[in-house]
């Protein structure tokens, strides 16, 4: 009984899906920025999780002010 697996490989079948695609995610990233995202590089050997960790465990000062709060 041979395995029948479908997949749907876009990139290859149809490159003009690709750049639509790529379109979208450009745009998307474009609209990310505005709203005054930033990307940060993970350091190498360090995984997402591991990178958010030690960002949380780095906090910024607060001022005076607000800690009285």
């Amino acid at each position: 009984m041979p395995i029948d697996i479908q997949r749907n490989y876009d990139a290859v079948t149809d490159p003009a899906g690709a750049k639509k695609r790529q379109e979208e995610l450009d745009q998307l990233l474009k609209e990310f920025l505005a709203k005054g995202g930033k990307i940060e590089r993970i350091p190498n050997g360090m995984t997402g999780e591991q990178y958010r960790e030690l960002k949380k465990g780095a906090k910024k000062k607060v001022s005076k002010a607000k800690s009285k709060k």
